[in-house]
C-alpha cells in the first residue's frame, strides 16, 4: 500500500470511528478488516441510493447527509417510512442482508450524503463477533418498529388535520417554527395527497394555528398545534 493509500484508510477510520464509535468495539482483526473493505459513496441531494427490488450489496453507514426510506405507490403518492442519520443504520438494508432478500422500499439522499458501504460478508462477521454490533442493530430494529407501527396507528386511526399537527409538533421539538416545506412534502411525510393538506392547512390557517406563504408553513400558536396533535380539537376528517 502507497502511502497516500495508508494516509487515505486511516482518514477513513477516523471518521467512521467518529460517527460509530461502536466499531472500536469490534475484534481487532474485523475492525481492521471493516476499515480496509468499506468503500466512500457520495450522492446529491435527491439522488437515489437503492431501489425497490433492487439487491442489497453492503451495509450503509451514513457520514454526512441523511437517507430517506419510503414507499411508492403505483399512482405515485410516496409515503416516508424513516430516516438514517449519521450514526444510525438502516433496518430494512440490515433486514435484506440477514433475509438475503431485495429491498422493499426506495432510499434516496437528503442533503449532500455521504457513507462508507461495508461489505455484505462483513456485515455477518459484525453480528457473530460483535456482542456490541449486535445490541446496537438489535436496539435499532426495534426502535423503527415501534416507530412504523406508530406511523400505522396514525394513518388508521388519526384524522388528517390531527396528522400535520402531528408533523408539525415534531418539527417544532427539532427546532423548527417555520418549515420550508411544499404541501406535496408534507403530503409525503404523512401519507395524504397535496389536494387534502392544503385544504386542511387553509383550515388551520383560518384557524390561527399556522401562517401559510410561498416559503413554506409558520407555526403561529404552539400551544394550539400541540393540542390538535394530542387529539384534544376537533377538526377535519378527511385523509
Amino acid at each position: 500500500m502507497t502511502m497516500g493509500g495508508a494516509q487515505h484508510e486511516q482518514a477513513l477510520a477516523q471518521t467512521l470511528s467518529a460517527a460509530y464509535p461502536l466499531l472500536q468495539e469490534l475484534p481487532a482483526a474485523l475492525r481492521e478488516a471493516v476499515m480496509a473493505a468499506s468503500a466512500v459513496h457520495e450522492f446529491r441531494d435527491g439522488a437515489m441510493v437503492f431501489g425497490e427490488h433492487q439487491g442489497c450489496g453492503g451495509l450503509p453507514l451514513v457520514l454526512q447527509g441523511a437517507v430517506k426510506v419510503f414507499k411508492r405507490s403505483e399512482a405515485g403518492r410516496e409515503i416516508v417510512l424513516y430516516r438514517v442519520a449519521r450514526g444510525e443504520t438502516c433496518v430494512l438494508t440490515s433486514s435484506c442482508l440477514l433475509g438475503g432478500s431485495d429491498y422493499s422500499a426506495d432510499g434516496a439522499a437528503e442533503g449532500a450524503l455521504r457513507l462508507a458501504m461495508v461489505p455484505a460478508s462483513l456485515f455477518q462477521r459484525m453480528i457473530a463477533e460483535s456482542p456490541a454490533f449486535r445490541g446496537f442493530l438489535f436496539a435499532t430494529l426495534s426502535e423503527r418498529l415501534a416507530g412504523l407501527m406508530e406511523r400505522v396507528e396514525r394513518l388508521a386511526f388519526h384524522r388528517l388535520d390531527r396528522r400535520i399537527g402531528e408533523f408539525l409538533v415534531e418539527r417544532a421539538d427539532a427546532g423548527f417554527l417555520s418549515i420550508a416545506m411544499t404541501h406535496q412534502q408534507i403530503a409525503d411525510e404523512i401519507g395524504s395527497v397535496r389536494e387534502m393538506v392544503t385544504r386542511t392547512l387553509g383550515q388551520m390557517a383560518e384557524q390561527g394555528l399556522v401562517e401559510l406563504s410561498r416559503s413554506g408553513v409558520r407555526i403561529a400558536d404552539a400551544e394550539g398545534v400541540r393540542a390538535l396533535a394530542a387529539g384534544e380539537r376537533a377538526g377535519d376528517k378527511g385523509h
